[in-house]
């Protein structure tokens, strides 16, 4: 089922149609984010773009997929933007837009994957 949250109307879906364009209604659930020296966060909300690091054979984690993100929406409409790096405490931040979390994140080729799942434009627009 999809939600436009500017009219207020509800789409059903009819296998892969759709009956109409919408916006994609979240499914909440109940997470708790542990962080390194700070408060957890606790809220309401839904993954919308998570990275997982590449191992290999014997399970180990291979080169700079030693990193791992993850990016949530609240129900209040807010980010939560996770990192967890290899010989690095884990840790996230709440944002309130797009640009907040790539500062947070950074530009790594995993962090631009987690993005491009997200559905965030990376580019500089230059004149």
């Amino acid at each position: 089922m999809w939600y436009d949250y500017a009219t207020g109307n509800r789409f059903h879906t009819l296998g892969a149609n759709v009956v109409n364009k919408g916006v994609h209604i979240p499914e909440f659930e109940s997470y708790t984010v542990t962080r390194a020296n700070n408060r957890d966060l606790r809220f309401e909300g839904e993954i919308i773009a998570e990275t997982r690091p590449l191992l290999g054979l014997s399970g180990e984690i291979r080169g700079v997929e030693s990193e791992e993100y993850r990016i949530w929406r609240t129900k209040g409409g807010k980010f939560v933007a996770a990192k967890y790096l290899i010989h690095e405490d884990d840790d996230a931040m709440v944002c309130e837009s797009e640009p907040e979390i790539m500062d947070y994140l950074g530009y790594s080729e995993v962090a631009k994957e987690v993005y491009r799942q997200a559905g965030f434009d990376t580019a500089e627009d230059i004149e």
